[in-house]
């Protein structure tokens, strides 16, 4: 199957995930107050480091790597399906800890059950990865959907009944049960009696490194909802895990899921380094821009949008929504150059910026909880601003030698992206007596009505709008245009 209905069905599954999503905001946030979101805030933020060694980096090893044996999958699957055994036993053990971190003892028995997860995701890891690479998107798709819409289902009822934080995280773990039923289902292969380990030390070492990464990512970019549940309480962090989970929703929900596929394709030319840059620059263009015009119009409608989504009593989510969203501006930016070092094995560089950045945006996070839960989310957003910048220049020069290229091609949907930003903002002033629904429509609209002309007139604009409409034509199975602009 073509990359271009590969990425047709992971944009369809995304298109129904994040469906999923907003009604998940919009139901729960109306049958949960604030510190039921912070408790489960609270067991995430900690449990949630386990997710990172749940199978020690070895799905995406294993999706970069020329080839798999057979035994090689089953010594896979056997590993992942352990280490998450393991932290399951681990978390189990650690909950009282964790409880008393927090100084709530009711705490542990949710740990308990929040742990669940690592054991289900580490036997469907193998799974997904061979869906994967046997370019089988509309069964992962069928996955991920049916896993969103049963969980679902399951926390409204629980919080229709007043089971409170609980609904949450029987959410987490109908979701990752419901996904390891259907990969089974659909998956084709059965694993052999584990014979050894010995073959996947390759996978071992790339996992090993990329994994060493995500947990120092992890520690920064979760170390602002621990510092709020620590210092602020339960009813803060709900409201701030809130916000976090509105501004994490287009990197989440519309942009992390297409790693792999991205992985994927950029790996199948790293040894053509102008075919490399290519693709790697068509596919910041689609990303930056699409990206970009979403944050800048969360920005703009944060009001009115947070209002329609959650309801008035979620109103000081606003300003921390607001900010969390400066700091996506420069997340979405960033998105490329993970791609861009795993698909060109350039692990080591990864590692050498992640050990830059990573305890200047510690530092950033710990100075802003100092002052109050809006000074940790300024410290957040400048940590992100950190995190892009050294991998664009630095980074970037040492992995693939073309860090002017990649920064240029972000010039046009900045500047783009101001303008949408601007002009929803005006539209949302002026709209302000007629409420929140009408602000949101007009804030979409007025920017949409000025920026399409505005993309035919420009040159480099409308070149540039030439790709993404040929990147929707090459999804929907017509001929790709091939051509980047300079």
């Amino acid at each position: 199957m073509s990359s271009a209905r590969n990425a047709a069905f992971v944009s369809v599954s995304q298109a129904g995930k994040i469906a999923v999503s907003l009604v998940s905001i919009v139901v729960l946030s109306r049958l949960l107050p604030p510190a039921d979101f912070g408790v489960y805030a609270m067991i995430i933020a900690v449990v949630g480091i386990g997710e990172l060694f749940r199978d020690f980096g070895l799905s995406l090893a294993a999706i970069q790597a020329p080839s798999i044996s057979t035994s090689q999958r089953t010594a896979l699957f056997w590993a992942s399906t352990g280490i998450g055994v393991a932290l399951t036993l681990v978390a189990i053990a650690a909950s009282p800890v964790i409880g008393g971190f927090y100084g709530r003892a009711d705490l542990a028995p949710l740990v308990c059950v929040a742990a669940l997860t690592f054991a289900l995701n580490g036997a469907g890891a193998q799974y997904r990865v061979e869906l994967t690479r046997s370019g089988r998107f509309r069964d992962l798709a069928v996955v991920d959907l049916a896993g969103q819409g049963v969980s679902l289902t399951g926390a409204i009822v629980l919080a229709a009944v007043g089971a409170g934080a609980w609904a949450l995280v029987v959410q987490a773990v109908l979701l990752g049960l419901t996904m390891l039923v259907a990969l089974l289902l659909l998956g084709r292969w059965l694993p052999g009696r584990p014979r050894g380990f010995g073959e996947i030390r390759p996978f071992v070492g790339f996992g090993g490194q990329l994994m060493s990464v995500q947990l120092i990512s992890y520690v920064s970019s979760n170390l602002d909802k621990i510092l709020v549940g620590r210092l602020f309480g339960a009813a803060w962090l709900g409201l701030y895990a809130k916000a976090f989970q509105l501004y994490s929703q287009p990197v989440m929900q519309g942009v992390t899921p297409f790693a792999n596929l991205a992985i994927s394709v950029l790996s199948q030319v790293r040894d053509d380094p102008r075919a490399y840059l290519r693709r790697l620059l068509k596919l910041q263009l689609v990303t930056v821009y699409v990206g970009l015009a979403g944050f800048a119009l969360m920005i703009a409608l944060a009001e009115p949008l947070t209002t329609v989504a959650l309801g008035p009593q979620w109103s000081a989510t606003v300003p921390l929504f607001r900010i969390l969203c400066i700091g996506g501006l420069f997340q979405i930016l960033g998105v490329v150059y993970y791609w861009m070092f795993v698909s060109s094995g350039a692990m080591r560089v990864y590692l050498v910026c992640t050990f830059i950045t990573q305890p200047i945006a510690v530092v950033l996070v710990i100075v802003g909880a100092t002052q109050s839960t809006t000074g940790v989310a300024w410290g957040a957003a400048a940590g992100l601003l950190v995190e892009w910048l050294v991998p664009a220049t630095w980074g970037t020069a040492k992995a693939i030698g073309a860090a002017g290229s990649l920064l240029a091609g972000t010039i046009r949907p900045l500047a783009v992206a101001a303008i949408i930003g601007l002009l929803a903002f005006a539209a949302v002033e002026l709209t302000a007596a007629g409420g929140p629904v009408v602000q949101l429509l007009v804030g979409v609209a007025v920017p949409a009505a000025v920026v399409v002309p505005l993309m035919m007139l420009l040159p480099g604009v409308r070149a540039d709008a030439a790709v993404l409409r040929g990147v929707v034509q090459d999804a929907a199975g017509t001929r790709l245009r091939r051509r980047v602009p300079a």
